[in-house]
């Protein structure tokens, strides 16, 4: 139902999962991913939360988080769950070469906004 963009009814289904297994870390994960696809990002930015409470090491919830806290305008907090999600993925995962795109294009906006901020102060001679 995600793959084919069925959000509500994803939802609807995760939540009878997690009813019957609360402590499913996929079950957290795919939960986070269909109120993504709904654009309730500080639901998902919970859920994937809890996933990587239940089990740190679920590297695809480290990547939901970091896209829920970009569409939250947290960028910090999206690049340090992006290099989470970069150390603990596989290497052939399919969403790393997306995931350091992001991780680069977060950084250089960082740059950016922080050499701006460093010539605001500076007094012309």
């Amino acid at each position: 139902m995600l793959r084919a963009g069925q959000h509500e009814h994803a939802l609807a289904a995760l939540h009878r999962v997690l009813e019957l297994a609360p402590r499913m870390p996929e079950a957290h994960v795919n939960t986070g991913f269909a109120l993504l696809g709904l654009g309730r990002f500080a639901a998902a930015r919970d859920f994937f939360e809890s996933a990587t409470v239940l089990r740190p090491e679920q590297s695809n919830a480290y990547y939901g988080l970091a896209i829920a806290l970009e569409a939250m305008r947290d960028i910090p907090g999206a690049r340090g769950a992006m290099r989470a999600y970069l150390h603990l993925a596989p290497h052939d995962a399919p969403q790393r070469r997306r995931a350091r795109a992001a991780l680069w294009e977060w950084e250089a906006a960082g740059r950016s906004l922080a050499s701006e901020g460093a010539g605001a102060g500076a007094r012309p001679r």
